[in-house]
C-alpha cells in the first residue's frame, strides 16, 4: 500500500485588509489573485506556482495591529 503524500497547502493568514494583501501579493510578489469573497470583501485567495494562501479580514476587537 503507498503511504498518502502531501502535495500542497494553503495557508490562511489573518489580516487586517484583504484587499490591500492580495494586492501586495500580487504586485509585488507575483502571485495572481483566485478570487475575493462577500462584499466588502472579508476572505481572498491567490495562487503562485500551483500554491495557494488564503487571507481572512481580522476581527478588528482581537487584531489592532
Amino acid at each position: 500500500m503507498k503511504k498518502a503524500r502531501l502535495i500542497g497547502i494553503a495557508p490562511q493568514l489573518v489580516v487586517n485588509d484583504v484587499v490591500k494583501t492580495a494586492a501586495y501579493y500580487g504586485d509585488v510578489l507575483g502571485f495572481n489573485l483566485i478570487g475575493y469573497f462577500l462584499d466588502p470583501p472579508v476572505y481572498a485567495m491567490v495562487e503562485r506556482d500551483g500554491f495557494q494562501l488564503h487571507f481572512a479580514k481580522a476581527d478588528d476587537t482581537n487584531f489592532p495591529i
